[in-house]
């Protein structure tokens, strides 16, 4: 079964492009999704599986990630914190290095 997930206007934009970048092994040069199944015996029941498939897979691309919790975000401040720390400290280590004289000179 072939998808075209550009013409699917009827999707939000956001899921087409997570569909595109997340199952970008299934999607062809033509923007086409390429669904397959083998578990039925008949054409209309691989048919209907492949439908199925598609459904929990849109599904899946539409749902949004969630926000990060407290304590993650604070995890983040500190981390960022001792980078600021890090980059003044070496930023002062340079200026004080600068004026020192050199047995070279």
């Amino acid at each position: 079964m072939r998808f075209i997930v550009d013409d699917a206007l009827w999707l939000p934009e956001y899921v087409r492009d997570r569909l595109k970048s997340e199952e970008s092994n299934r999607v062809n040069k033509n923007g086409e999704y390429v669904l397959t199944s083998d578990r039925k015996r008949t054409q209309m029941a691989n048919l209907d599986d492949c439908m199925d498939k598609l459904h929990e897979i849109l599904i899946r691309m539409a749902e949004l990630p969630k926000l990060p919790d407290a304590e993650t975000l604070e995890r983040l401040e500190r981390i960022a914190g001792n980078n600021r720390r890090k980059v003044n400290k070496q930023f002062q280590s340079q200026k004080k290095s600068s004026r020192r004289v050199s047995r070279d000179d």
